[in-house]
């Protein structure tokens, strides 16, 4: 088992951006969730979305599987913009 995990932070990313990338509400995020989870290289995926950071962890099958996971959340934020 491998993790795939995506990070905003207030050390690696400007406020505006992470403005941009929380989940204000329940629905967007579990849309987010069900997109990067459909995937069969995914085994769980969580989301966590505070005042400081925003972090999209999976649990993926293989190393590739991450490679995957990480476009399938590029495709998403292109289908549903943040």
């Amino acid at each position: 088992m491998h993790y795939a995990s995506v990070s905003f932070t207030h050390k690696n990313t400007d406020i505006s951006v992470r403005e941009k990338l929380s989940f204000s509400n329940i629905e967007r995020k579990n849309e987010i969730l069900r997109l990067i989870s459909s995937s069969q290289n995914i085994n769980e995926c969580m989301v966590l979305s505070t005042c400081n950071r925003v972090e999209i962890i999976a649990s993926v099958k293989t190393v590739e599987g991450a490679s995957k996971a990480h476009h399938r959340l590029h495709v998403a934020h292109l289908r549903y913009p943040f």
